[in-house]
């Protein structure tokens, strides 16, 4: 594991893969620890030198200050992404991890080889709000599909995440990242080889925010998982992972 000291206490981080592989640094949707990444990591550990940390608030991070805007994530995410794995690197950003990301790409663009944004948003004021979704709590991060035809996997990465720690303002936290984001004015500008990736039936940030970003984005390649919803990164990790892997050679 790795201390990454970013001001307000120390980030935990971790690791893994060839030394020698391109460097992907994962940045974890609001409320996530490094430990939700393991399915992907699974996947690109053999051919990628893949960094994960637990975000402030979360888990090994839980005494350290939450961040309240993308920028403040992005910082944090540039700090370990630095200490982890250089100057340089891929950066793959989930949900509000995608917010932090854009703010990343935006502010440091030198840093940053290639972009993918995965299940998040452009900002409010292109924000695609959908439909809605009446489910339970535990069940709306994933699509129906699989909540009923992969009932025991789908149990089994509820109970995981009920056994990551939060700080007690880690709800505001996140409500703050989102209502604080608008890049939409700025993406324009960014010039960094970027990927956005959604699945088709996420209902938490629906898919029409992912065609925003690729539109606003120049040169974006928009792509669709068919069937998933918005947690593509356990439900459908193999294929996420084969989207980062053509995308950070």
């Amino acid at each position: 594991m790795l201390r990454v000291d970013v001001g307000r206490g120390e980030l935990v981080a971790e690791v893994v893969g060839p030394p020698d592989a391109p460097p992907v640094l994962l940045i974890a949707g609001g409320g996530g620890s490094r430990r939700s990444w393991a399915r992907v990591v699974a996947e690109l550990e053999p051919h990628r030198r893949v960094a994960t940390f637990d975000q402030a608030g979360v888990d090994d991070a839980v005494d350290v200050a939450m961040c309240m805007s993308g920028a403040d994530y992005a910082g944090d995410a540039y700090a370990v992404g630095r200490a982890a794995l250089g100057e340089r690197f891929h950066v793959v950003g989930m949900s509000l991890g995608g917010i932090a990301a854009q703010h990343l790409a935006l502010d440091h663009p030198d840093a940053v080889i290639t972009l993918t944004l995965v299940s998040t948003v452009p900002g409010l004021s292109r924000y695609a709000a959908g439909d809605g979704d009446d489910r339970p709590e535990d069940e709306r991060s994933f699509s129906r599909r699989f909540v009923t035809e992969e009932a025991s996997r789908w149990r089994e990465i509820v109970e995981e995440s009920k056994r990551t720690r939060h700080s007690d303002d880690s709800a505001n936290s996140q409500i703050s990242i989102f209502v604080s984001h608008d890049a939409c004015d700025r993406l324009p500008s960014l010039r960094v080889p970027t990927t956005v990736v959604c699945g088709s039936d996420d209902t938490t940030f629906p898919f029409e925010n992912s065609r925003v970003l690729a539109d606003l984005i120049p040169g974006a390649e928009l792509v669709e998982i068919g069937g998933a919803g918005h947690a593509v990164h356990q439900e459908t990790p193999e294929l996420l992972a084969r989207a980062i892997l053509e995308r950070t050679s």
